[in-house]
């Protein structure tokens, strides 16, 4: 008899296993999604007046794996099909200076006095300490990069009232783990010591792709649909491997025996029958429909998401960055995304995204804050026109990264683990992996297991 196997959660990680299972077994998939269209943050955001943008993620990537990269990508047609970018070109803006070469804050845009000093710090060759954010960093960096670039750029993401001492050691989800201190013959002989070598990084985005041994290209749909595009090929693809889709419904009983998920009932009444589970929502869920107990004191901040599209009716006067990092504690943009960079052709009019994030509880940014913001940024001008604005707002998206938070997810996993044996967790929410290349290979490999 046919196995049964239920994916629960219709993003990029949910898509692909649905896909993976339906090559990899004889067996019926079913893909339950609660929202209207599968994607997750890979769809794209519609304004009032009927202008695209894509809502979080941009960019897709092979990962090397033969198998996973045949179902992400067509093989034929490919280069007609998707812009090709051999690597993320991201600038930055710092200490009042924009930075079209890397994403990384340039200390050297610090007074001389700052500067001087932190590069004695940094040269220091003293052991890394852990236990809190702030040691962490003066340990590795030092107290004038603590003090002038990661605590305001920390209160800036996450809260004026966030407490540094719950922070995770390394809480720089966005990439913001080194920075860059000197030029580019310096800092290849420092980066041969392991040392510096997590801690200083190349003044351009070039030099670090051109001195990295990764091999990996980033892509885009040639389609006015944007990245959703991509979602659309899937979901396609999915139906026509005989994978069952349904959108706009929700799990809300996991009946367990033994140890194993056997049927699961949905919000339509609807009861599946499961021979394996695949689970790529927050697994809590997954444990709270099993009835299954799980006590703790740990507790998930999750941060609201304010997207800011723009469209002119002229080019964005930053031609090279595709993405744009502000680390500039006065600015309440975080991440400014300039699809002339990447998708100018297909799409029309000149788009720009920021993103911002804010606490639930407290308001944001109006729209012209956010225009001064980048003409102060020098990314428009007095004489640009917009054609077309929204404001997107996304709740509980970026968890605050506390010890809890790290605490928690381990506890969930284990928990899983332990009391449910044909249940695997896939995408971000396993603990394990972040980006979406790391993700999808780790799924996979689950799915392998799993079959």
């Amino acid at each position: 008899m046919n196995k049964e196997y239920v994916i629960v959660g219709g993003g990029i990680a949910g898509l692909f296993a649905a896909n993976a299972l339906a090559k990899k077994t004889n067996g019926k998939v079913t893909l339950v999604e609660s929202g209207e269209k599968l994607g997750g943050l890979l769809c794209s955001f519609k304004s009032k007046n009927a202008v695209r943008y894509d809502q979080g993620t941009h960019l897709a990537a092979k990962t090397g794996v033969a198998f996973i990269d045949e179902i992400l990508f067509e093989q034929q047609g490919f280069e007609d099909n998707w812009v090709s970018l051999p690597y993320l070109n991201a600038g930055n803006y710092f200490a009042g200076k924009c930075n079209t070469q890397t994403q990384v804050a340039d200390i050297r845009d610090l007074n001389k006095s700052l500067y001087k000093q932190a590069v004695a710090e940094i040269m220091e060759r003293k052991p890394f300490s852990s236990g809190s954010f702030a040691a962490y960093v003066s340990s590795r960096l030092g107290d004038v990069v603590l003090d002038e670039l990661f605590i305001p750029v920390v209160k800036k993401l996450y809260g004026d009232d966030v407490d540094l001492n719950e922070l995770q050691d390394n809480c720089g989800y966005f990439g913001l783990n080194r920075v860059v201190a000197f030029d580019l013959d310096v800092t290849k002989k420092l980066k041969q010591l392991d040392d510096f070598d997590e801690k200083i990084a190349f003044e351009t985005v070039h030099s670090y792709a051109s001195q990295s041994s990764l091999n990996t290209s980033f892509y885009y749909p040639k389609h006015k649909h944007g990245i959703q595009h991509w979602i659309e090929k899937l979901e396609k693809q999915a139906l026509e491997n005989g994978v069952e889709i349904l959108l706009n419904c929700q799990t809300v009983r996991l009946n367990v025996s033994d140890s194993e998920v056997k049927t699961i009932v949905l919000s339509n009444g609807r009861i599946l029958k499961c021979d394996k589970l695949v689970w790529t929502i927050p697994p809590y869920l997954a444990l709270k429909q099993a009835d299954i107990q799980f006590s703790s004191e740990s507790k998930v901040q999750l941060m609201t998401a304010n997207v800011f599209h723009f469209m002119f009716d002229k080019p964005i006067t930053n031609t090279k960055n595709h993405y744009l990092w502000n680390w500039d504690a006065k600015f309440k943009a975080f991440r400014i995304t300039v699809y002339d960079n990447f998708a100018d052709s297909f799409f029309s009019g000149h788009r720009l995204s920021v993103e911002v994030l804010s606490q639930a509880d407290k308001s944001s940014p109006s729209i012209d804050d956010i225009l001064r913001e980048l003409k102060e940024m020098s990314l428009i001008t007095a004489d640009h026109t917009v054609l077309d604005q929204a404001l997107q707002v996304i709740h509980n998206t970026f968890p605050i990264p506390t010890k809890q938070l790290a605490l928690l997810n381990q506890q969930i996993s284990e928990t899983v683990k332990d009391t449910l044996s044909n249940v695997i967790i896939g995408g971000r929410h396993s603990d394990k992996v972040w980006t979406q290349v790391d993700v999808l290979k780790n799924i996979n490999e689950q799915l392998d297991t799993f079959c």
